[in-house]
C-alpha cells in the first residue's frame, strides 16, 4: 500500500475522489508529495513484458484489466488535469496504447499522457481513436453498464478491433498469414523484415543478403556508400556507419517483431535494433556481407586491352569501378597512323601555352607569350606530359601507374603553371578538379591524409606546393608501386589494404625525388625563361576551354590509345619501367612510336639528383681512394668516409649499423660486399669493388 484513492457516489449527487495518505502522524485526507505514483504498479512489475494500456481513471484501470486480459491496464491519481503529477517512469521500455475518455478534456490528457510516456522512454505510444460520436465522458468503467448510454454497435469483440486498428501499428493478421520475408508490404512499398531477438546473428546475416542489392552499397576495406560531396558536387564515398545502415533498412525493408496478443500472434512493426546494425558492419569488415568490390570512381571510359571501350553508366563488374559522367565521344574503331598523329597534335596544341623547359618555342603573336613550337618533334618534358595525360585517361582501368610530378626552378618557378597543368590533365581525363593536399606536419600526418583521400575513391590526388624539399617517402612510393597498398586512415591505428586506381599528382618548385620515388614517377620540368612568370599575359582561360572540348580532348587521347592497342606486339617498346607494364604498353608505347621521348630515359638523370644518392657516391669513392679493394672492418674505416651522412665522430656501433644498410650496394660502378666471418668471434669485413663497365 502506498496511498488509497477512495470515490464516493452518493444519490442524486455527483462523484466525489479523495487521496487517502498516511504519515508518521497518522492518515490524512490528501494527496501524497511529490510525483504521484502510478495505479497498477503491482501489475507491472508482475509482467514485464507484456503491452500496457493507459486509462482515466481506477475504475476505468479495473474494468479495462477485466476487458483485455492480456494487457497490464493503469491509470494515475488526479484525473485529467494531473498527468504531469504523476511518476510514469515506470514505462520506459513498454509498448503503451492510451484508452481516452470521449471528451475533449479526455483528449487532451490522452495527448499528455503520451507525451509523458515518451519522456519516459516508452518503447512505442499510440492512442486509440475513439469515434466523436460517442456519449460525451464515455470510459472503459462504463462498457456493459445497464444505466449508462452505451456506443451504438459496441461489444467487446468490437473494442478488441478498435485496440488492434491503433495499438502498435499491429496488423489483425495470424501467424498463418503473416507476410514471409521478401514479399512486398503493398501500403509502404518495402519489404516485411523479421526480427527475431532471440537469433540476432541470424537477423544481421538476413540483412545481409537484402543489403547487398542495394546500388550504392560497396566493399572498400570495410562497408561504404556513394555520397555527393556538398562542397564540390562531386560523388565520392563514405564508411558505413550504424546509423546510416538504419536508414537504409527503413528505405528498403519495413522491420516486424511478433507479439502474442489474445490468443492470437500479431505482427508488430518496430525501429530495427542497434545491436543488428552493429552484427551487420562486424560482417561486413570480415567479407560476410555480400557487398560489392569498388576499386575507385571513374569519370572516365572503362578500357580493355583488345581495344575495347565502355562508356559505362554505374557499377562495371568488369573493372570494379563506378562510372559517372562519361563524356561522349568518338573514336575510330580501328584508327590509322594519320588519325593517331592529328589526334597528338591536337593534345599539343591545347597545351602548347606551357612552357616545357626543353621545347623550341615560337611567338603565336607579338603581344603574347611565346608558345610550344609544336611543330617540331616534342622534347623531353613535353612528352613526360603527354605520357601523363594518357595515363591519367587509363589510370581507372590499370592496376598500377607511375605518378606524375611537375616541377620547375626553386626562385622562379611560381606562376609557371604547375597547378593548371595538373588541374587540365583532370578536366580533360575526369571531367572534374583533382582533389588538393599539402604534406602536413609530419611523415606520419601526410600518410594518414593521403590515405584518407585514396580511401575516399577520388580520380586523383594533387599533393600541391612541395616546394624546395627533398621528396622522399617510403608510403607514398608502395602506394604509386603496389596494388593494394597498405594504407592507415586517419583516426585509426591500423592499416588496411586497399585497391586504389586514383592518379597521384605532385607539384613543386625546387623539388627533388628520391631515387626510389623518381623510378615511379613521370616527370615533366616547367621554365618560363623570365624572373616573374606570373607577370605573363594570357587572355584565355585554359580550364573554361577544355571544359568546352573535354569531349573531343577525351577522343583524340583515346584513338592514341586504341591505335597502340590495335598494333599490338608490332608497337615498339620503350625501356623497361619498374611495376609499370601494362601501362607501358598502353600509355608510353604509342607516343614513342608518333614520335615522343620515353620518360623512362630520364630516371638516371633525375635519380642522380637525389641528395641520398649523391651523399653514397661520395662515401664509395672516398672508400676507394683510401682502402681501394683492401677488406677492412669497421673498426678499421677511415672515419672521413661517413662524413656525408654524419658529420662528427661516429660511434662504432653506428658506423656498423650503417655499413651492414650499405652491404650489397651497386652504385656509379661501385659494389660493396660484406665478406663471411673467419671465425665465431670474429667481426665482420667490407669490401668495395669497383668496375667502370657497369656504369649506367
Amino acid at each position: 500500500m502506498i496511498f488509497a484513492v477512495c470515490r464516493f457516489d452518493p444519490p442524486n449527487g455527483r462523484k466525489e475522489v479523495l487521496p487517502f495518505t498516511c504519515d508518521g502522524q497518522g492518515w490524512h485526507w490528501k494527496g501524497p508529495e511529490g510525483p504521484r505514483p502510478i495505479y497498477g504498479l503491482d501489475r507491472l512489475a508482475a509482467r514485464e513484458d507484456a503491452p500496457v494500456i493507459v486509462v482515466e481513471g481506477e475504475k476505468a484501470a479495473d474494468r479495462a484489466a477485466e476487458i483485455f486480459p492480456e494487457l497490464v491496464a493503469i491509470s494515475w491519481p488526479g484525473g485529467a488535469q494531473s498527468v504531469g503529477r504523476a511518476d510514469w517512469s515506470a514505462l520506459r521500455g513498454r509498448s503503451v496504447v492510451i484508452w481516452p475518455d470521449a471528451d475533449a478534456p479526455g483528449r487532451k490528457a490522452a495527448a499528455a499522457v503520451a507525451k509523458e510516456a515518451a519522456k519516459a522512454g516508452a518503447a512505442s505510444i499510440q492512442i486509440v481513436d475513439v469515434p466523436d460520436d460517442w456519449p460525451p465522458g464515455w470510459d472503459l468503467a462504463d462498457f456493459g453498464v445497464e444505466d449508462r448510454p452505451q456506443p451504438v454497435g459496441i461489444d467487446q469483440s468490437a473494442l478488441r478491433r478498435m485496440l488492434i486498428s491503433a495499438s502498435w501499428h499491429m496488423e489483425a493478421s495470424r501467424v498463418d498469414d503473416t507476410p514471409d520475408v521478401g514479399t512486398a508490404d503493398a501500403a509502404q512499398d518495402r519489404i516485411a523484415f523479421h526480427v527475431d531477438r532471440a537469433e540476432l546473428p541470424v537477423v544481421a546475416a538476413d540483412l545481409a543478403r537484402h543489403l547487398s542489392a542495394v546500388p550504392n552499397l560497396f566493399d572498400r576495406a570495410g562497408p561504404v556508400y556513394l555520397v555527393c560531396d556538398p562542397t564540390t558536387g562531386a560523388t565520392t564515398l563514405a564508411p558505413l556507419n550504424v546509423e546510416r545502415v538504419l536508414l537504409f533498412v527503413h528505405d528498403m525493408l519495413r522491420p516486424y517483431e511478433l507479439v502474442k496478443m489474445f490468443g492470437k500472434v500479431f505482427q508488430k512493426f518496430i525501429t530495427m535494433p542497434d545491436k543488428v546494425a552493429k552484427l551487420y558492419l562486424e560482417l561486413a569488415k570480415g567479407e560476410g556481407a555480400g557487398l560489392r568490390p569498388l576499386r575507385g570512381i571513374s569519370f572516365a571510359p572503362a578500357l580493355h586491352d583488345s581495344g575495347a571501350i565502355r562508356a559505362v553508366t554505374g557499377y562495371d563488374p568488369a573493372t570494379l569501378l563506378w562510372c559517372v559522367d562519361v563524356a561522349d565521344i568518338a573514336v575510330p574503331e580501328r584508327p590509322s597512323r594519320d588519325e593517331a598523329a592529328q589526334a597528338l597534335y591536337r593534345l599539343r596544341n591545347h597545351f602548347k601555352s606551357f612552357p616545357f623547359a626543353d621545347s623550341p618555342r615560337t611567338l603565336a603573336t607579338e603581344s603574347s607569350p611565346s608558345v610550344v613550337d609544336i611543330d617540331q618533334p616534342p622534347g623531353a618534358d613535353e612528352s613526360a606530359l603527354l605520357c601523363g595525360l594518357l595515363t591519367a585517361v587509363c589510370r581507372p582501368s590499370l592496376p598500377l601507374a607511375p605518378a606524375l610530378l611537375f616541377t620547375a626552378p626553386e626562385m622562379s618557378g611560381a606562376g609557371t603553371g604547375k597547378g593548371l597543368l595538373a588541374r587540365t590533365i583532370c578536366g580533360i581525363a575526369f571531367g572534374e578538379q583533382p582533389a588538393a593536399m599539402t604534406m602536413g606536419p609530419s611523415a606520419e600526418e601526410f600518410e594518414k591524409r593521403l590515405g584518407s583521400m585514396l580511401l575516399d575513391a577520388r580520380p586523383a590526388v594533387l599533393l600541391d606546393n612541395l616546394n624546395g624539399m627533398s621528396l622522399k617517402s617510403d608510403f607514398l612510393a608502395s602506394v604509386v608501386a603496389e596494388n593494394p597498398a597498405a594504407i592507415r586512415p586517419l583516426g585509426h591505428s591500423k592499416t588496411i589494404r586497399v585497391n586504389s586506381s586514383a592518379l597521384i599528382i605532385i607539384n613543386g618548385n625546387g623539388l627533388a625525388p628520391s631515387e626510389d620515388l623518381a623510378r615511379r614517377m613521370l616527370i615533366t620540368r616547367l621554365d618560363a625563361g623570365v624572373e616573374n612568370p606570373e607577370a605573363r599575359p594570357f587572355t584565355s582561360d585554359l580550364i573554361e576551354e577544355t571544359k568546352a572540348k573535354r569531349a573531343d580532348l577525351l577522343s583524340a587521347a583515346l584513338t592514341i590509345w586504341r591505335w597502340g592497342r590495335r598494333l599490338g606486339e608490332e608497337l615498339p617498346k620503350g625501356r623497361y619501367l619498374g611495376s609499370f607494364g601494362q601501362w607501358g604498353r598502353w600509355c608510353r608505347d604509342p607516343l614513342l612510336a608518333l614520335g615522343c621521348q620515353d620518360p623512362a630515359l630520364r630516371v638516371a638523370e633525375i635519380k642522380a639528383l637525389d641528395p641520398r644518392r649523391q651523399a653514397m657516391i661520395e662515401a664509395f669513392e672516398a672508400w676507394w681512394a683510401i682502402h681501394r679493394d683492401e677488406p677492412v672492418t669497421a673498426r678499421e674505416l677511415d672515419a672521413s668516409i661517413f662524413e656525408a651522412f654524419s658529420p662528427g665522430p661516429l660511434s662504432r656501433q653506428r658506423a656498423s649499423s650503417m655499413l651492414n644498410g650499405w652491404a650489397g650496394t651497386r652504385i656509379e660502378g661501385y659494389h660493396l660486399l660484406r665478406l663471411p666471418k673467419m671465425g665465431t668471434w670474429a667481426t665482420f669485413r667490407y669490401q668495395m669493388r669497383f668496375d667502370d663497365q657497369t656504369k649506367s
